[in-house]
């Protein structure tokens, strides 16, 4: 009886995680979670909003079954290490082991290989230091996906001119150090910041874009469908943080909420038309570096 109970017991540790973590890599494809904060520090270490901000290449998900490891993590995903050049090339990528309670889910040969190769492939604006491209150590995040969901056919979508048109993007918090801020663009290119927590700039900011940027993120929310999405995506875990978009155009208004959506059918398209606003806002100088819990 022993025997048996100390068997489930094995079975129960390997499947939460506490058993060999992933697939073995070839030591250049991979890197330790515990040895990525020394990593960082060799170079220049932009914080995620500023990796997004800079990323020219929207990062698609990897649509597959997350492993039994990676069940009940808020949002499996697979965690990468990259080194971009100054002329935002990537130079290296290699995979950040993970284990239960670290960021990143256990991966197998099979998702580790296609996050390696868009990583890779991605393309950065230069970052900078005092106006000088330097090298970067960057962290990203590819979620694991189990279908994909074509966003619905654009049927609503308004037709008018930029006057009247604005995005509003809110983030709220969450169990943790998510950053919770506002964001509004208007059809003009006025952009109006309110920071409320895990920011940079707490409290009111206001900067500006060219209309043409607005222009391109109607394109993008039209590609998604914006209209036609239902109102809410809520999968059923806790602690997350809940994106909110609202997109006033042509007379029409609509807001999607966005709750690790993903997980339940939104479409990845949302979750990209999330960053450009965020790009095309420039909110990483609001946002600042990540931030830690006080």
């Amino acid at each position: 009886m022993q025997t048996a109970r100390m068997t489930a017991i094995s079975l129960l540790l390997l499947i939460a995680g506490c058993g060999p973590a992933m697939t073995q890599l070839p030591p250049e494809d991979a890197i330790a979670y515990d040895a990525v904060a020394a990593w960082r520090a060799e170079a220049y270490a932009p914080g995620r909003a500023e990796t997004v901000e800079h990323r020219l290449t929207d990062l698609q998900p990897i649509f597959a079954e997350p492993s039994p490891a990676a069940i009940g993590l808020p949002f499996p995903s697979v965690r990468v290490a990259a080194t971009v050049g100054p002329n935002g090339r990537v130079l290296s990528a290699r995979i950040v082991s993970a284990r239960e309670g670290v960021l990143g889910a256990p991966q197998t040969a099979e998702t580790s290989g296609q996050a390696l190769a868009q990583v890779r492939s991605l393309r950065f604006a230069p970052f900078t230091v005092e106006g000088r491209p330097v090298t970067a150590h960057v962290e990203l995040f590819i979620p694991l996906v189990e279908n994909r969901t074509p966003p619905p056919p654009s049927r609503t979508f308004p037709d008018g001119s930029l006057a009247g048109t604005r995005f509003v993007l809110s983030r709220t918090g969450c169990f943790g150090s998510c950053p919770a801020y506002t964001v509004t663009i208007e059809g003009s290119g006025e952009v109006t910041w309110q920071g409320e927590a895990y920011v940079a700039q707490r409290g009111a900011a206001r900067g500006s874009i060219e209309p043409s940027a607005v222009a391109a993120l109607l394109d993008r929310a039209r590609a998604a469908g914006f209209f036609d999405l239902k109102d809410v995506y809520r999968a059923d875990i806790t602690d997350g943080a809940t994106y909110t978009v609202t997109i006033t155009h042509g007379g029409l208004s609509k807001t999607v909420e966005d709750y690790d959506g993903a997980l339940v059918g939104m479409p990845w398209e949302v979750t990209l038309l999330e960053q450009a606003i965020d790009r095309t806002a420039r909110t990483a100088k609001w946002i600042g570096p990540d931030q830690m819990p006080s």
